[in-house]
């Protein structure tokens, strides 16, 4: 028998705590994380979290370098990184068993988002309005959107709130025609001096801007001088 440390009631558990303190201490924990979380803060320390995160700077390391090292050690032993207990299939680092299983969840939670109205990667915020270049409708929340367009133009999500700041900075216009920007349907981001033949510019955040869909497909490789001087020449031609 031995004494808990919290209450001095005798118990037969391994621990230093009873059953009864232990429970107590996870409901308090529980508590703790939710409020933490609804008032916007790091559920697990209380700090500040990083942007576009739920966790903070330090505790979002943590968490990766925790969860990097236990399935480092599962590939090493061969195993499903997920499950740990099944080898995994050819070419892949899951088990069959959870691959299905993650393909499954996977498929319920996009669905239960979509009828909600959240976005289907953070499910936090509302979907974004407007339509993709396919047709469909976002799916995506503003914040999960402007990271995709972070990633796909400057290589980096870390640009996102960068790049609204210069679409309100634009006013939400169109630099060469004034036309209205509208995030998710016609606002797309063109590289001011074109990454193809300047790939030392390619990531740079100061080298790019919003412009509606038809002037990025009409611009293509020019420099904002070519781009013009190519306007003027159509302009007058067609006035003659």
């Amino acid at each position: 028998m031995k004494k808990c440390t919290d209450c001095g009631q005798l118990h037969q558990r391994s621990s230093k705590r009873c059953r009864t303190c232990v429970d107590k201490e996870n409901t308090r924990q529980k508590e703790q994380y939710q409020e933490r979380l609804a008032n916007g803060l790091c559920p697990r320390c209380g700090g500040q979290p990083m942007d576009g995160g739920k966790h903070c700077d330090k505790c979002t390391a943590r968490v990766r370098e925790k969860d990097h090292k236990v399935r480092s050690s599962r590939c090493i032993k061969g195993m499903c990184v997920h499950c740990g207990q099944n080898p995994p299939d050819d070419g892949l680092k899951t088990c069959s068993r959870c691959l299905t299983k993650l393909k499954t969840n996977n498929y319920e939670r996009i669905n239960r988002l979509n009828k909600l109205g959240l976005c289907v990667r953070c499910g936090q915020f509302s979907q974004l309005l407007g339509k993709t270049r396919n047709g469909e409708l976002h799916t995506t929340c503003q914040r999960c959107y402007l990271k995709h367009v972070s990633s796909s133009n400057l290589g980096t999500r870390n640009y996102a709130t960068a790049l609204f700041a210069k679409l309100k900075a634009q006013n939400y216009k169109c630099p060469y025609t004034g036309d209205d920007l509208i995030l998710g349907d016609n606002a797309w981001i063109d590289h001011i001096m074109p990454r193809s033949r300047f790939p030392e510019l390619a990531q740079d955040i100061n080298n790019v801007e919003w412009v509606t869909e038809t002037v990025n497909r009409m611009k293509q490789d020019r420099t904002p001088d070519e781009f013009l001087t190519l306007i003027k020449q159509i302009h007058s031609y067609r006035c003659l």
